[in-house]
């Protein structure tokens, strides 16, 4: 597992044995480094870590209740750490829509009834997305983006991208269907993907940045009601036109050890 939202308490069916059991088994697991409940990120900070190629930056989305949730992974694979919040300064302050006849997404009728907050937090990752690609010159090979709840395996993501290329267009995590992903388990994109995003490829001044262009759909025009992950997705899709990959190794909820 890379990434999750939740884990779960053991059963109260369980028994002393059983814990026992699992407890041994979390240390071998842990050992082989496919789990990280339980063990202080610190324990990564060492030189077979320092000798991957990849660059990675890390961004974490929350609330200033939980500001220094991430603070402690600068010490691991990452080569910058983002925390965004809505006293971020610099960021794009969030705009409240007004008319909900425009700017719906198809499935959303059920979430109208939230609070202003809950839908100004909703657009705090593109907002947090345009003011990295506005301060960050030279982009990673690949940007991990997670909710402040998120536990991180940064082991398990540096195999993962072992195997992939940040040159081709990916996006990402624990799909719902086909079209976005839920952001409660993390998402990953490539460099391609990212270059994409913040327009790298046209003349300073030409146009403006792609991703800015979708956080003002999503501050009042036709994503104004969207929910974050589908406004992720649908401005990742307009851009570079792919649909999100899958990966057992983010998951929203986790029932495990």
């Amino acid at each position: 597992m890379i990434a999750s939202r939740q884990i779960r308490s053991l059963s109260r069916r369980s028994t002393h044995t059983m814990c026992v059991i699992k407890c041994i088994a979390t240390a071998i697991i842990c050992f082989v480094g496919t789990c990280l409940i339980g063990i202080s990120m610190s324990h990564f900070h060492s030189p077979y870590f320092r000798r991957f190629n990849s660059s990675i930056d890390l961004i974490s989305i929350g609330t200033v209740n939980r500001k220094d949730a991430h603070a402690e992974c600068l010490q691991t694979i990452f080569r910058r750490t983002f925390l965004y919040n809505e006293e971020s300064p610099g960021v794009e302050k969030c705009v409240v829509c007004k008319s909900k006849s425009f700017g719906r997404h198809p499935t959303n009728d059920a979430w109208f009834w939230k609070s202003d907050g809950w839908w100004c937090a909703q657009k705090r990752p593109l907002a947090a997305l345009v003011h990295y690609f506005e301060s960050t010159k030279i982009l990673p090979n690949w940007l991990l983006v997670v909710d402040d709840d998120t536990f991180i395996n940064p082991l398990s993501l540096k195999l993962l991208l072992r195997s992939l290329s940040s040159s081709e267009l990916l996006y990402m995590g624990d799909t719902i269907g086909t079209e976005f992903i839920a952001g409660g388990g993390g998402w990953l994109i490539s460099n391609a993907v990212m270059e994409a995003l913040k327009g790298s490829h046209n003349v300073r001044g030409n146009s403006e940045m792609p991703v800015k262009s979708c956080l003002a759909k999503q501050q009042g025009g036709s994503m104004c009601w969207y929910h974050s992950d589908w406004a992720i997705a649908s401005c990742i899709l307009t851009t570079c036109n792919i649909q999100p990959t899958h990966s057992p190794l983010f998951q929203q909820y986790s029932s495990t050890l």
